[in-house]
């Protein structure tokens, strides 16, 4: 079982490499277009967002879930992740989680360091200088320098609450972390990780993303229907929450900002969402399951 999961994340990575070259050999100048990656159906659905409508559908072969704009995570040298592997010990093949470094230029790991229990999310800080992920099973948070290549803080959450997902804002000054235990947004200082700010929000809160002018942030939900708008800075208030339908996994912004695209895992759709009403103004259809979307400045040829 985990020798095919092996195979599975080294097929899905190869094929996500494929997918971004043969875009960008097969494109023409242009854009940007959104590409919504459907995991149910294995495909990617393409919409122009000067048009809010979708231009066609193509087959991918693999699934892609968390491929986010908002997710930083070039250095501008490497590509920082994490990575699956399997360790004999004893009779057994564990499984095992490390924070990796790939340089995209050789196509080859550079660096894996040994973190702590089951790190599912990586995000850097805006300088590139640290590196923060969440080690779910351990219920902490850490920071990487990623020039030292060294854990150089780690604080500790509630026994059981399992942080799973976290960004670093834009200015740096902050980490907001989604706990899908306890249904709580919390922010720590991007500096000392101490918690500067708690929030209940829904339920199974999976990520954020800030709005290109850097003043709010979305928070989404994939055991909710809604999106909430918070700001980005003190106080954090929560000022909206959009219903969109179930299972609202991420979102992107078109350039000039006057529209938000929200995947609805539970409705095969994305959410067209006015910033200035915040409001839904329409749903466009996707494949199965849509989840990972990324605007790209280029006109792919369909």
């Amino acid at each position: 079982m985990i020798k095919e999961r092996g195979r599975l994340l080294t097929a899905v990575l190869l094929g996500a490499w494929c997918l971004v070259f043969a875009v960008q050999a097969g494109a023409q100048t242009g854009g940007p277009h959104l590409f919504v990656f459907n995991m149910g159906s294995e495909d990617v659905t393409i919409i122009d967002p000067a048009t809010n409508q979708v231009v066609g559908t193509r087959p991918v072969g693999f699934k892609v879930k968390w491929l986010a704009d908002h997710m930083q995570s070039f250095d501008g040298t490497l590509l920082w992740t994490y990575g699956l592997r399997t360790e004999k010990i004893g009779a057994a093949e564990v499984l095992k989680v490390d924070a990796i470094a790939f340089d995209p230029a050789t196509g080859q790991v550079t660096h894996r360091l040994a973190v702590g229990k089951f790190p599912c999310d990586l995000h850097l800080s805006p300088d590139g200088r640290l590196a923060y992920f969440p080690e779910r099973d351990q219920d902490t948070v850490s920071a990487l320098n990623v020039t030292a290549r060294q854990v150089v803080n780690r604080v500790n959450f509630p026994k059981g609450s399992k942080p799973h997902m976290l960004r670093a804002s834009p200015d740096g000054k902050y980490v907001w972390v989604q706990n899908a235990v306890a249904n709580t947004n919390e922010i720590l200082d991007g500096h000392t990780l101490e918690v500067v700010n708690v929030q209940p929000v829904g339920k199974h809160p999976t990520t954020n993303a800030w709005t290109l002018d850097g003043r709010y942030s979305w928070v989404l939900h994939e055991g909710d229907n809604h999106v909430i708008v918070m700001e980005a800075h003190p106080p954090f208030r929560q000022l909206k929450r959009i219903e969109v339908g179930p299972s609202p996994l991420n979102v992107s912004f078109r350039p000039d900002g006057k529209y938000a695209y929200v995947t609805v895992g539970g409705l095969n759709a994305v959410a067209v969402i006015d910033t200035a009403t915040m409001t839904v103004e329409t749903m466009l259809p996707a494949g199965r399951t849509p989840s990972g979307m990324v605007l790209l400045n280029v006109r792919p040829r369909l």
